[in-house]
């Protein structure tokens, strides 16, 4: 698609307060940092101004659905076929994207944590909650 760059929430193994945003450029690399440090600049400008805040509601455009069924190819992974994979996605980034990938490998795939709302990253999953769900 014809699109300048992308936005990755990212929080590893965080609570959704302390999120982080990775830039993605065109090629599908992360942004250099330098241009990430201007990007940052005009954020903070931006709050410096005083200007209110406004809140939008954030909607997933689901006709961006994953482009999952060229990996495989590109990263030439043996096959999953046989195995039973129990998936905790955190209710992060990849809660799509991951259950389709180790499927089309193969698996057969159990999958948690994988409803995203904007607030519930690593909320009771995810790796610092290693328990199976009631």
């Amino acid at each position: 698609m014809d699109y300048a760059a992308g936005v990755m929430i990212s929080a590893s193994h965080n609570p959704f307060e302390d999120n982080g945003i990775k830039v993605i450029d065109h090629s599908g690399y992360k942004m250099p940092d330098e241009d990430e440090l201007g990007l940052e600049a005009a954020m903070f400008a931006w709050l410096a101004r005083g200007e209110a805040e406004s809140e939008e509601e954030l909607v997933a455009d689901e006709s961006l659905e994953p482009e999952v069924h060229h990996v495989p190819g590109v990263h030439n992974p043996e096959r999953l076929d046989g195995l039973h994979l129990v998936i905790d996605c955190a209710n992060g980034a990849a809660s799509k994207l991951a259950p389709t990938l180790f499927a089309e490998l193969g698996a057969r795939v159990t999958v948690i944590g994988a409803s995203p709302d904007g607030r519930n990253i690593n909320l009771n999953c995810g790796s610092q909650h290693m328990r199976w769900p009631a």
